[in-house]
């Protein structure tokens, strides 16, 4: 990397969904504020998705400390919300974080620097650490997702190889390549009809099979507030149902009606036999374990036969 790259750098901009959580959206704002290269961002988008607006006088207040603009999507659909920044943006880079992290220092310049480096069909995307309201138990961290219990793959900058990795709240990716690739789809993430999860991973998937890579940058870290209520044993029951509906969603988008329930049983139990490769059996949380895999399942059966 020559010292010159800020002179070749094209426009950024920071994208955040947000739904209600005014207090939490503040948090984001306020330490986004303080961030080196704020400064150096063409725009920084709060898109907020519900049938009402609480956020537009909130956002305001922070007009004087960056450029950031209000949107508004009469509907609580994520996808939907970040397709309007799509279309309504015009800057080359988007990082897309959320409505309840908070940034370290040098986020903006570890993505800054990559994007000119990677000039082309790169995901780009940092770790992501937690703010716990309450800890959790360590048992229950293999049944907890990424964004709850924190996500480091490497200690270094470096490709990721295999399906998309980076969490929806901390990474980026050129506009021009996500709207090739199709944008976000409305059937996936918050709102979507049918409860699924993952709307971020759909968009790098698509952005992947357009010939994309995934270039990991161990300094471009954020914190996401956990409440108490995500750390609770019903809460990762019902965020299972909901990765259930994903994956039934992803076979149903790939395979013919005649394959999805072959290719769904055989999903799970490769699935169930890597998650026991690497956890084992728990002797404390048995219950716990059987609750939730059967939660997975039942959920994408269901989904699959909906289809």
């Amino acid at each position: 990397m020559t010292s010159d790259w800020r002179s070749r750098l094209p426009s950024i901009a920071l994208v955040i969904a947000a739904h209600k959580r005014e207090q939490l959206l503040t948090r984001t704002l306020e330490s986004l504020s303080g961030v080196v290269g704020i400064g150096g961002v063409g725009c920084v988008y709060v898109v907020e998705n519900d049938s009402s607006q609480c956020l537009e006088d909130v956002v305001k207040s922070f007009s004087g400390s960056m450029p950031i603009r209000y949107l508004f999507h009469n509907h609580g659909n994520k996808s939907e919300a970040l397709n309007l920044v799509l279309r309504q943006s015009d800057e080359d880079l988007l990082v897309f974080l959320d409505d309840d992290i908070r940034l370290s220092d040098n986020v903006l310049q570890s993505y800054a620097k990559a994007f000119v480096e990677y000039p082309e069909r790169t995901i780009f995307g940092g770790p992501v650490e937690v703010d716990y309201e309450i800890s959790p138990s360590p048992d229950f961290f293999p049944y907890m997702t990424g964004s709850t219990k924190g996500w480091r793959p490497l200690g270094y900058n470096g490709w990721l190889e295999g399906k998309p990795k980076f969490l929806g709240c901390n990474w980026a990716a050129r506009r021009i390549e996500l709207l090739d690739a199709g944008g976000f789809d409305p059937d996936f993430g918050p709102g979507s009809k049918s409860g699924a999860t993952g709307q971020e991973s759909a968009a790098q998937a698509a952005l992947m099979r357009k010939g994309a890579k995934s270039r990991y940058l161990a300094d471009a870290c954020v914190w996401h507030y956990v409440t108490a209520k995500q750390v609770e044993e019903s809460w990762m029951i019902t965020r299972r149902k909901r990765s259930g509906i994903e994956l039934a969603g992803i076979i149903s988008k790939r395979l013919p009606p005649g394959l999805r329930t072959f290719a769904l049983r055989l999903a799970l139990v490769i699935l169930k036999a890597k998650f026991r490769s690497v956890h084992g059996k728990p002797d404390a949380l048995r219950e716990f374990d059987r609750q939730w895999w059967k939660a997975y399942a039942d959920s994408a059966k269901a989904a699959i036969k909906s289809t």
